[in-house]
């Protein structure tokens, strides 16, 4: 059977939660064909070799009447059974209509956006929504009688946080590409995907600014920045640091770090978790889309004490905070304490096999 998967540009938030989706169900069964619909320009670097097939369409922002007349002939062409959003388009296309394939929706955050759209009919064209959050997490920012309807439909399944596995086969390799030792002290800066330039530009500037206050301090500091491919700005400061566009391997580098240094976007939160790293967050409080969901990520790390959130990422305020990692030990232990004792529920093999449980009773 044929899965088509669609995968909205946000970042690279979207199409690499999609991208581990479909590895695990890859794993979990090799039988079915994939295919990936989207408008990210990186789908093909993020993807494996010979995984899935990866569908271009024209970019949903600026000309939706080809981005659907595109993603609608790809659904009659591959005759999927399933089709995977991550997330639907605002606009619901046409085939969500066509009889005979299972729609299913990834759904992040139970903000504004979500509880509206829990009232409108589009729900009922989806098979099941499944929401890549802890059920805890989310149970206090839904009305409680709105929470208890979806949570008893059936249809609604919190699998867990979705993300790139921890490879240790990689570690090595990463350590040996940034010349990672023992004796440093790693401070690991990214940017996410690097868009959203003006702020972006702010925080990349005012990091570099910080490691070089903390190089006078830290005499085994060992800086690496990622600023994410979509950054476009000039770097002034390039010998500050190790500076990259990109990382495939991100995650074997924030678990190799000291410290992770980053906004607050759902990827780069669960992946300091997943990897035990204390972590210094800064939610984006002007983020164009939704920054409530850059605080709600922020306040996880708050809240259990994984790391420190910082409401800017002014130098010095970082400087005082990376200097207080480094310097004090029983700080510092403490949160790597909180962290190795942290129940990280990974959603990718829930999610997975909820996809294929479905699958089973598709007719194709």
């Amino acid at each position: 059977m044929n899965l088509l998967f669609y995968a909205v540009n946000g970042g690279l938030g979207h199409i690499s939660r999609t991208i581990t989706l479909m590895k695990e169900i890859k794993k979990h069964n090799n039988k079915h064909e994939l295919y990936l619909t989207t408008y990210s320009k990186f789908a093909e670097k993020l993807m494996p070799k010979k995984m899935a097939k990866v569908i271009m369409l024209p970019d949903y922002t600026i000309d939706r009447v080809h981005f659907f007349q595109k993603l609608t002939a790809a659904v009659r062409r591959y005759n999927p059974g399933i089709i995977v959003y991550d997330p639907a388009p605002d606009t619901f296309p046409a085939i969500m209509h066509l009889s005979g394939i299972k729609n299913i929706l990834i759904l992040r955050k139970f903000d504004n956006v979500t509880l509206n759209f829990f009232t409108m009919t589009e729900p009922k064209y989806f098979d099941r929504i499944i929401m890549p959050h802890e059920g805890n997490e989310l149970k206090n920012l839904a009305p409680e009688n709105l929470f208890k309807k979806l949570m008893g439909s059936g249809r609604i399944a919190f699998v867990g946080p979705i993300v790139k596995k921890l490879d240790k086969n990689l570690l090595k390799k990463v350590k040996d590409k940034y010349r990672i030792t023992e004796k440093d002290f790693t401070i690991l800066v990214s940017a996410g995907g690097g868009g959203h330039q003006g702020m972006n530009e702010t925080f990349i500037k005012e990091a570099l600014k910080a490691i070089s206050y903390c190089k006078e301090k830290i005499k085994n500091i060992k800086p690496i920045v990622i600023l994410g491919p979509y950054y476009n700005k000039k770097i002034k400061n390039k010998n500050e640091a190790i500076i990259k566009t990109f990382e495939p391997n991100l995650i074997e580098l924030i678990s190799l770090s000291n410290l992770f240094i980053t906004h607050a976007g759902y990827n780069s939160v669960n992946e300091a978790i997943k990897a035990k790293t204390p972590s210094i967050i800064i939610p984006m409080h002007d983020w164009p889309t939704f920054p409530e969901r850059q605080l709600d990520n922020a306040a996880k790390i708050e809240k259990n004490r994984l790391g420190v959130v910082l409401r800017t990422c002014e130098s010095k305020t970082l400087t005082k905070i990376v200097l207080r990692f480094y310097k004090d030990k029983k700080f510092y232990n403490k949160i790597k304490s909180n962290l190795n004792a942290y129940e990280f529920e990974e959603g990718n093999e829930k999610a997975a096999k909820i996809i294929l449980e479905i699958a089973k009773n598709v007719k194709r």
